[in-house]
């Protein structure tokens, strides 16, 4: 019988190290054997046959992945428009909030953004036009108003005149400078392209010799500032810009006891004033030509000396003024730059023409083929107003009185229509029972007349 020795201790801990190893091992075995496969075993003739199988896993789904719902969607639209014309607007200008929109040929603009979204205000803008502002709402209208100034006298005020300014649409309006006291301003004329006004002033309370207030001629920048006084003339009288607005002229005595009248021009941007006029004269009319290069004016009498009676023309500053003719007459000049005046003389009317060219003055027949009016800026069209059947209404039409069109029904037209600068519109008086107001008419006869503001509280106006 062998033997049975007992193992030392260092061989003890090393044979439990090792099981400890084959343990391991094992381990390592079944899991390898749970991700790679199992056997399994059948019989097959006696024998059992192993063969590898995959292990069976369960698969997790991945969660299905749900969208959120889009948001709903609302459209703003809108319409820009000439609030004069009641035209639509092309290229207009149209910001609501963050963004900028622009109107279509139809003036229509839209904006698509999230239903519930608020915004204050939409405002649209465009060239020649004041920018205008509406609370945003589907199917807003933003009207916008063509830039430019009526300027007008009205007793609104306390029942004294005084002159004010407003927007084509009656809005802005405001005393172009304040009145002074319980003095009166009236008589309001505006240079072309709305620069300037003169206005006649009894603000400095000059009496003339009867006691009575003799007014003084103010000029003042269309926005109310830069006024001066530019004549201390008594009897002050026909006061014109001229055509292009470089000047403007009056009629007046120097002096109070005077008998006699000069005739002024102011040049604008200069500031000076060139008189004309010998003492004894009796100036009755002057006129500019219409590239201003030439003014002219007409001497009625003059009791010192008869030789000073006739016509006389000069620069159109009022310079280098000579006497062309003997006849005392009113003086205007025509389309072509020359002057036309007449005299009744041998009981009949003879009617003369100055022609600039030559400095000739020849008889002629009168020109009966131009229409007499108010011409557009571009020279092409007169506006003038006419009463037919009773009934006074704007008129337009070629210089040779060919393609006329009455652009008005209001009935009660009166006075001089006056252009805006640029040709597009005319404003005119309207005088009739309660009412005395301006009034403003596309000159392509575009829309109804529309009335911008009351000039008199009751009654009958001033101009």
């Amino acid at each position: 019988m062998a033997e049975l020795r007992e193992i030392p201790i260092h061989h003890r801990k090393r044979h439990k190290n090792l099981k400890l190893v084959i343990a391991l091992l094992c381990m390592v075995l079944v899991v390898g054997v749970a991700y790679i496969g199992y056997r399994v075993g059948q019989t097959q003739k006696g024998k059992t046959v192993f063969t590898e199988q995959p292990v069976p896993t369960q698969t997790q789904p991945l969660p299905a992945v749900v969208e959120p719902p889009a948001p709903a969607m609302a459209t703003l639209k809108g319409t820009v428009k000439n609030k004069i014309t009641d035209q639509p607007l092309t290229g207009a200008t149209v910001t609501i909030g963050d963004t900028v929109l622009t109107s279509d040929a139809s003036g229509a603009f839209s904006l698509t953004t999230k239903a519930g979204t608020t915004f204050t205000d939409a405002t649209a803008s465009a060239q020649g036009y004041v920018s205008a502002s509406t609370k945003t709402i589907d199917g807003m209208v933003l009207a916008l108003v063509p830039d430019g100034k009526v300027v007008y006298v009205s007793n609104k005020n306390g029942g004294k005149k005084g002159v004010y300014t407003t927007n084509y649409d009656g809005s802005d309006e405001k005393a172009l400078v304040p009145r002074v006291g319980d003095t009166e301003d009236y008589d309001a004329g505006v240079s072309t392209h709305d620069r300037y006004v003169t206005f006649m002033s009894t603000r400095d309370k000059r009496k003339n010799h009867y006691g009575s207030d003799d007014p003084t001629l103010y000029l003042v920048k269309i926005d109310g500032t830069g006024l001066v006084t530019i004549s201390n003339f008594f009897g002050i009288t026909q006061v014109q810009w001229s055509p292009v607005g470089a000047y403007v002229a009056w009629i007046g005595r120097e002096n109070d006891d005077d008998t006699f009248s000069k005739v002024a021009v102011r040049d604008i941007d200069a500031g000076t004033t060139v008189y004309n006029g010998d003492p004894g004269d009796s100036i009755n009319s002057y006129a500019f030509a219409k590239d201003e290069s030439k003014f002219a004016f007409s001497v009625s009498y003059n009791p010192s000396t008869q030789s000073r009676k006739g016509i006389y023309v000069g620069d159109g500053d009022g310079k280098n003024v000579k006497k062309i003719s003997d006849v005392s007459s009113y003086v205007t000049f025509n389309s072509d730059g020359n002057i036309e005046f007449s005299e009744y003389t041998n009981s009949k009317q003879v009617y003369y023409t100055w022609f600039h060219d030559s400095g000739v003055v020849k008889e002629t027949a009168r020109d009966e083929s131009k229409r007499a009016g108010s011409i557009s800026p571009d020279g092409i069209t007169v506006a003038y107003i006419e009463n037919r059947d009773g009934k006074s209404n704007v008129f337009t039409s070629k210089q040779d009185k060919s393609g006329e069109k009455q652009l008005t029904t209001i009935d009660t037209a009166t006075g001089s229509p006056r252009w805006s600068q640029d040709g597009a519109y005319i404003i005119f008086d309207s005088n009739k029972t309660g009412e005395s107001a301006k009034y403003i008419v596309s000159a392509q006869g575009i829309g109804a007349a529309q009335k911008v503001t009351d000039q008199l509280a009751g009654g009958y106006g001033y101009y």
